[in-house]
């Protein structure tokens, strides 16, 4: 199974985000991991033309057939992630 990653040597603001969405959505990935904590905040569009942005969570969560993993040492500021499930902001 290929895997592909994208790192930033910047510490954010690199457009890591946009990237790694386009190749999940081109490449047809399987899963999004979600490692580390917070970000800036990364903007894409969905399929209906939405600007959707993500803090939390991989852009690549509102693709179809995709699997989302958090890996236990993630840091997620819980109210902030309960704002966005409840709001399904993300889905």
């Amino acid at each position: 199974m290929p895997v592909s990653i994208v790192v930033g040597g910047q510490y954010g603001s690199e457009g890591k985000g946009k990237v790694a969405h386009f190749f999940a959505r081109e490449m047809k990935a399987s899963f999004a991991v979600r490692c580390g904590g917070p970000n800036s905040g990364h903007t894409v569009i969905d399929e209906q033309g939405n600007a959707r942005i993500f803090q939390q969570l991989p852009t690549a969560a509102i693709l179809p057939d995709v699997k989302l993993v958090i890996v236990r040492e993630v840091i997620l500021i819980s109210t902030f992630f309960s704002k966005k499930l409840m709001k399904r902001a993300w889905i």
